[in-house]
């Protein structure tokens, strides 16, 4: 009788023991500073990424576009007639093509006045870069100064001759589409790199982020076909790699950049073999374009 008495009171004991453990486990947790896993993230970002110092600390602001395919007008045709010293023509109202008649030399560091003077609209666009193996100079479209990341809707391809002039050159635009959504602040550059970092394994111990900028990455499009355009930063790596990281939602698109050169080459050509008449610009278009598809060694980032 006694010795069940005692089992109990070391029963009662053991419960109030484990109630009383767990109110402190959840006290501790509720007290416990919430930065405290947040920061030991940044510390080993810190010390495996170099760079990060120079990231701009500012909070951006930004939000989804709305944008489609421009289709050339009368007017925007008008507009083309002033560029004498060039056969141009628009394949399907959307892809101007044109061939100089005199290449046209160009400098890269201060190319402004020279677009301005050949090329329809050309302060919208920005230099990404040129293509060594395919001597092209690759254009992207720019929204209020942010450039339109890798989209066929929104290019000037410039198309060089060995000597580094303009002979050749192939352009889209993307214009805005409805009413568009009310600015946000937009994750930092910094959690760009620490999304980056640890949810891919793209980054790698002694990473250095050399530069960064931010534009528009094509989040999806509809079945309108308007595209949604997505706030991005772009990091560039050890000036080697870029990475593109959704500014609003922080996630990774995956890509692989040098391909999309030859695929907008081959989507170009292939409009201009599909188009009703095949004038004398879009045979020696299709024959260029054609040659540099086959010819080119297509490696390495763009």
């Amino acid at each position: 009788m006694l010795w069940g008495q005692i089992k109990t009171l070391f029963i009662l004991c053991f419960l109030i023991l484990d109630i009383f453990l767990v109110q402190q486990f959840l006290n501790n947790r509720d007290t416990e500073p919430p930065y405290i896993q947040e920061s030991s993230r940044e510390e080993d970002l810190r010390a495996n990424i170099e760079g990060l110092d120079d990231l701009p600390e500012e909070t951006e602001q930004g939000s989804y576009l709305y944008a489609s395919r421009k289709i050339f007008t009368q007017d925007d045709f008008a507009s083309l007639e002033r560029f004498t010293n060039q056969e141009l023509e628009a394949v399907d109202d959307h892809l101007i093509i044109s061939k100089f008649n005199e290449p046209v030399p160009i400098n890269t560091d201060s190319y402004g006045d020279t677009l301005q003077s050949n090329i329809y609209n050309s302060g919208s666009y920005t230099l990404w870069g040129k293509h060594d193996p395919s001597n092209t100079l690759i254009f992207f479209q720019t929204n209020e100064d942010r450039p339109i990341y890798f989209n066929q809707s929104a290019l000037l391809l410039i198309l060089l001759n060995e000597d580094g002039e303009m002979v050749q050159y192939l352009q889209t635009m993307l214009e805005g589409e409805g009413d568009q959504e009310e600015d946000q602040d937009l994750i930092k550059a910094f959690d760009a790199v620490s999304n980056l970092y640890y949810n891919t394994n793209e980054l790698a111990s002694g990473d250095e982020i050399t530069q960064t900028g931010l534009g528009y990455h094509n989040l999806t499009p509809l079945p309108s076909g308007v595209q949604v355009l997505a706030p991005t930063w772009n990091l560039s790596v050890n000036n080697q790699r870029n990475y593109f990281v959704n500014a609003i939602e922080g996630h990774y698109y995956p890509r692989d950049n040098n391909s999309f050169l030859r695929e907008t080459m081959i989507n170009y050509l292939q409009t201009i073999e599909a188009s009703d008449d095949i004038t004398d610009l879009k045979a020696e278009i299709i024959l260029h374009l054609s040659e540099i598809i086959e010819s080119t060694i297509w490696s390495g980032d763009l």
